[in-house]
C-alpha cells in the first residue's frame, strides 16, 4: 500500500470515529500526496517525450531548471514535505510544458514552410486538377494547420503540416504519373493509326492492283 492509500485510509477511520476536524486535515494531505504523484507522473512522461524528442535543445534553460526542480520535488515528497513537494511537482510540470512548446513551435515553423513549398509544387503540375479529391484533402489538413498555427497550438500544427506536405508531393507525384501514362496512350495510339493507314493503303494497293 503506497503512502497515499495509508493516509487516506487513516482519514477515514477519524471520521468514522467522530473527528472531523482531524479526519478533513488528514484528508486534505492525502489529496495533495495523489495530486503531487500525479503532476509528478505527467512530468516524468512529459519529460521522456522531450528528450525521445530532442526538444530540450529549444528551451535549455527551462529544461535544466525543470530537471532541478522536479529532482526536488521526488525528494520533499520522501522526507513528507508535501506542500513543497506538490509545488515544486507542478512547476516543473509547467516548465517541461514551455519546453515542449518551444520545440513544437520550431518544427511548425519549419514544416510550415516545407508543406507550403510541396503544395505551391502540387498546383504547379495541376495536380488540383489531375487529382481534385485526394488535393482537396491535403489543402484542408494544410489550412487546419495554418489555423492551429495561428492559435499557437503548434503540436498540432506540425503534425498537420508534415502530413499535408506529404500529401502534396504524392499529389505531385500521381499527376506527373498520370502524365506519363497519358503520354504513352497517345503514342500507343497513334502508332496503331499510323499502323492502321498503312494497313489500308497496302490493301488499297492489292485491290488495284487487283482490279487492272
Amino acid at each position: 500500500m503506497v503512502a497515499a492509500d495509508k493516509v487516506a485510509l487513516t482519514a477515514y477511520d477519524q471520521y468514522e470515529a467522530g473527528d472531523y476536524y482531524t479526519a478533513k486535515d488528514t484528508a486534505d494531505q492525502a489529496l495533495m500526496m495523489y495530486q503531487t504523484q500525479t503532476s509528478s507522473l505527467n512530468a516524468l512522461l512529459l519529460r521522456n517525450e522531450i528528450k525521445e524528442r530532442e526538444f530540450d535543445s529549444y528551451d535549455p534553460d527551462n529544461f535544466e531548471r525543470a530537471e532541478e526542480i522536479l529532482n526536488d520535488a521526488l525528494d520533499d515528497y520522501e522526507t513528507e514535505q508535501y506542500p513543497s513537494a506538490y509545488a515544486n511537482a507542478n512547476e516543473a510540470l509547467n516548465r517541461y510544458n514551455l519546453v515542449m512548446s518551444a520545440g513544437w513551435a520550431a518544427h511548425a515553423e519549419r514544416y510550415a514552410l516545407q508543406a507550403a513549398d510541396a503544395r505551391q509544387d502540387a498546383l504547379d503540375v495541376k495536380a488540383d486538377i489531375a487529382v481534385r479529391a485526394f488535393f482537396a484533402e491535403a489543402d484542408t489538413i494544410y489550412k487546419n494547420a495554418v489555423s492551429a498555427m495561428d492559435a499557437q497550438k503548434f503540436g498540432d500544427a506540425a503534425k498537420n503540416f508534415y502530413t499535408s506536405e506529404g500529401m502534396f508531393v504524392t499529389a505531385k507525384e500521381s499527376t506527373l504519373e498520370k502524365r506519363v501514362i497519358a503520354a504513352q496512350t497517345i503514342e500507343e495510339a497513334n502508332r496503331k493509326i499510323e499502323e492502321s493507314d498503312e494497313t489500308a493503303r497496302l490493301a488499297e494497293l492489292i485491290l488495284e492492283g487487283g482490279a487492272e
